[in-house]
This record gives structure tokens, C-alpha cells and sequence, in this order.
């Protein structure tokens, strides 16, 4: 596993008491079992042990405590380097994009920026040049690397792994899948600014088995998509495995794994995000990731 193990799970957060931002553990109410208390709709108020020293490196957690006033994405914009990000992961998925039974033998890979990072509880924006009632939702898991690696082996992919967390693939169809704007790549459709929130909190591989784990989303409080990890096409170390091949992994790279059946684009008649859409994001074991859309 990886070594960064000091903490199990860890938020970053505003404090109450300064208005600075740390990172750290939260100290769950009494009695709370870790894998069911929700922190993204529980937070506020939670006391946090403070993080010392390199999140990729030696860390240590504190007996110094500060209080959650505003939750942020769990690493920031400047620890990390990448989102590379896997398409096609899900067969329902494939087939409900009408490419039933084109499994892909390699993971479908597309990039964002770390411009596209957002935090939970913040409004999406959405700029006028995609405001053309295309947008969509893509709940996924969300692991980020905590050790650089190259040519990594299927057996060895965990130990690379800082932690896990939700993410949601925010998608622009029309820059996506319409060739006249694409040409056959995905990445301006799905990576402008803020159009990769992530968290409530990250939890550390020591903490989570991801292999059969719940994955949902609501669009304003309806259910909209749900599987199991366990129908991934590529689970999470051979993601790495692939990735990896002939191109270095670094710390602070974030791999969002791919999104279940249920988007709107596939649904009759379509439903995409309008602006004051509230969106949430749920994995067993991690919690909730809430965000909201805001037309500029």
C-alpha cells in the first residue's frame, strides 16, 4: 500500500478559527462508524487533527485541531498535476451509448487540466459557449497517485495510491461527441474550469476495498445512475498498470475511472443540467460530493 498511511481519511478544509486553509483527519462524532458517517452533508462544525509535513511524502497527523467552516476538494490545485481520465469503463455504459459489445482492451484514456479541479459544495460555472442545454453528468470514482511510478505492475498498482475520493466528469456533449467540434477527442468537452469537482474527503487504500463499492448519482434529489465497482471493465490496478506503461505516473496525479449507466445524453428523451441543477455524487465508504450548476 502506499506509504503515506498516517491518516485514513483526510478533508481540507477553511477553518472557523482563522479563515486558513488546512488538511487533516476528522474526528467523527462519538460512536460514528467512519465507513457510514457522510462528511460531505455532516461536516460543519467537525473538529480536524491538522496534517504536518508533505502530502506525498513524510506526514504526520497532529494532536492540533482546528474547526471545518467551509469543506474544499481534498488535495488543492497545486498538489496535484494531471486528471487523466478513463472512458468506457462500464458495459451498461458502452451500451447505452449504442456501442454494445465494443469492450475497449485497453482504458480509454482523455485528459483535464488541474484548471478543472472544483470544490464540493460550489456552483459549477458553465460559460455561455456551453450553454446550449448539453451538459451532462458523470459520477465516478476518483484515485489519486501519492507515488511517482513508471511501468508499474498490476500487483504493485495499490502501493502507488495516495487515496480515493468521488469525482464527477462534468460533460459538455456537443464539445464531446459532435465530430464537427471535437474531431474525435474528448478532452475541451469534458476539461473546462471547475468541470472536475471532486471529495468529500479522500480515504486512504489501507481504509477502503474499492473493488464492489456502491456508486451513484441524484440530479435534484431523483436517482439518476447507479452500479457496482465490481462491473468495472478495467478496475483501478490495471488502470494504473496501463497508464502507466511507457509513461510516467507522478504524485499528485488524478485518475477518475469512469462512469456507470444513466447519463442524460443516453436517456429518452435526453435530461441534461440546467442552470440551479443540484447534483450529488455517492460511493460507499467515501460519502457524498454535492455541487450545484450556475450559468455565467
Amino acid at each position: 500500500m502506499s506509504s503515506n498511511s498516517s491518516w485514513s481519511r483526510l478533508v481540507r478544509f477553511e477553518a472557523e478559527e482563522d479563515g486558513k486553509t488546512y488538511q487533516g483527519e476528522p474526528q467523527l462524532p462519538s460512536g460514528s462508524d467512519s465507513k457510514d458517517f457522510d462528511i460531505g452533508k455532516n461536516y460543519a462544525g467537525l473538529k480536524v487533527k491538522l496534517l504536518s509535513g508533505d502530502l506525498y511524502g513524510e506526514n504526520s497527523v497532529t494532536e492540533e485541531t482546528k474547526t471545518i467552516k467551509k469543506l474544499l476538494s481534498p488535495v488543492s490545485k497545486e498538489q496535484i498535476n494531471l486528471f487523466r481520465c478513463v472512458g468506457l469503463n462500464y458495459v451498461k455504459h458502452i451500451a447505452e451509448g449504442h456501442m454494445a459489445g465494443k469492450i475497449p482492451e485497453w482504458p480509454t484514456l482523455f485528459v483535464k487540466g488541474r484548471s478543472a479541479l472544483a470544490n464540493p459544495d460550489e456552483p459549477v460555472p458553465i460559460p455561455k459557449c456551453a450553454q446550449d442545454n448539453t451538459m451532462d453528468l458523470e459520477a465516478e470514482l476518483v484515485c489519486i497517485i501519492g507515488k511517482t511510478g513508471k511501468d508499474i505492475p498490476r500487483e504493485k498498482a495499490l502501493e502507488h495510491v495516495l487515496g480515493f475520493t468521488c469525482g464527477n466528469d462534468v460533460s459538455w456533449r456537443k464539445a464531446q461527441q459532435q465530430f464537427a467540434y471535437s474531431g474525435s477527442q474528448w478532452s475541451y468537452g469534458k476539461g473546462l474550469d471547475k468541470f472536475a469537482p471532486i471529495g468529500p474527503v479522500l480515504v486512504s487504500p489501507q481504509a477502503l476495498d474499492t473493488s464492489d463499492l456502491r456508486v451513484r448519482s441524484r440530479l435534484n434529489d431523483n436517482e439518476f445512475q447507479e452500479d457496482r465497482t465490481e462491473a468495472m471493465i478495467h478496475d483501478i490496478p490495471r488502470i494504473i498498470e496501463h497508464f502507466s506503461m511507457g509513461c510516467t505516473l507522478e504524485a499528485g496525479d488524478v485518475i477518475m475511472t469512469g462512469t456507470p449507466q444513466g447519463v442524460g445524453y443516453a436517456r429518452d428523451p435526453p435530461v441534461y443540467l440546467k442552470d440551479g441543477d443540484a447534483v450529488e455524487i455517492e460511493i460507499d465508504g467515501i460519502g457524498t460530493l454535492r455541487h450545484t450548476i450556475k450559468y455565467e
